[in-house]
């Protein structure tokens, strides 16, 4: 069975379960509360998979790698699809004047409805129509898509509709690592050391350079579980390699763990052009 978090909306989630092949739009998503208990659910009863929205693979959401590395050591995020969606503006008034929209919403548009130059309020994801309403005034517009628009307004064609890329996930108890991918792999790598020492993450990315894998991203953060836990984003061009990343890791005796695998977004048509650097010397 599919299940879902509070920090993520159901009629999103099923759009994006049905365009994935995951499942048909008649099927139950199980709410099992917030990101992080509904993970631990998830790792400790079989046959449950947890659908996440991971924002931009190279740079995934802060909350689900902070919610991944606390989680059962027994889950691993894989199956990632790319969903499509058109955002409209819905509203009754012939000049609109402020916009209601939800986080998610948000999250998604962010750029696009600065842009507007409007004042705009955000709900929560949860939020019915009836509540929106309550809050909108007579120029409201409100942005939605056809999996959750209001039947009884119309399309504000005065501002323009949003088209957004979304990425999202399934995290399974099932699912390992797999360093026989065919395709260039996205991977997610989480490690923390209790006797991290000055010039320990250098070695660490020079490491990663060696083994020929693209850094992406990386942030550090405070867990409570953890002193200090540093999170990093690599593309391997050769994924066979990650059995040698996580060998590196134990003979150092660096804790670690795989948080996800999925083919590289960037991989198709992806050429890598050789940089000429003007750098700032002093």
């Amino acid at each position: 069975m599919l299940t879902y978090a509070t920090d993520e909306f159901a009629p999103y989630l099923r759009a994006a379960v049905t365009d994935a092949g995951w499942g048909g739009p008649d099927d139950d998503l199980l709410l099992l509360g917030d990101l992080q208990t509904s993970l631990y659910t998830v790792g400790h009863i079989a046959d449950l998979q947890q659908v996440v929205s991971m924002g931009d693979p190279n740079s995934p959401r802060a909350e689900l790698l902070d919610a991944l590395v606390q989680s059962p050591a027994n889950l691993f995020l894989t199956d990632t699809a790319l969903c499509e969606r058109t955002w409209q503006w819905y509203s009754s008034a012939r000049e609109v004047t402020d916009l209601i929209l939800d986080e998610t919403a948000f999250a998604s548009c962010r750029h696009e409805v600065q842009s507007i130059g409007l004042p705009y309020r955000i709900v929560e994801p949860t939020a019915t129509w009836v509540d929106r309403m309550r809050q909108a005034g007579w120029g409201t517009a409100f942005l939605a898509t056809d999996a959750y628009r209001p039947e009884e307004l119309r399309v504000a064609s005065q501002l323009p509709a949003i088209t957004t890329r979304s990425y999202y996930g399934l995290v399974r108890s099932d699912a390992a690592p797999d360093p026989t991918a065919a395709q260039r792999s996205l991977v997610w790598v989480a490690w923390t050391s209790p006797a991290l020492v000055r010039g320990a993450l250098a070695d660490i990315l020079h490491a990663v350079s060696d083994l020929g894998a693209d850094l992406r991203a990386i942030r550090s953060g405070k867990l409570e579980s953890l002193e200090r836990v540093f999170f990093a984003t690599l593309a391997f061009q050769d994924v066979h390699r990650l059995d040698d990343l996580s060998a590196f890791f134990t003979e150092h005796g660096v804790s670690h763990r795989i948080l996800a695998q999925m083919a590289d977004p960037g991989a198709e048509g992806d050429t890598v052009q050789p940089l000429t650097p003007a750098w700032t010397l002093g």
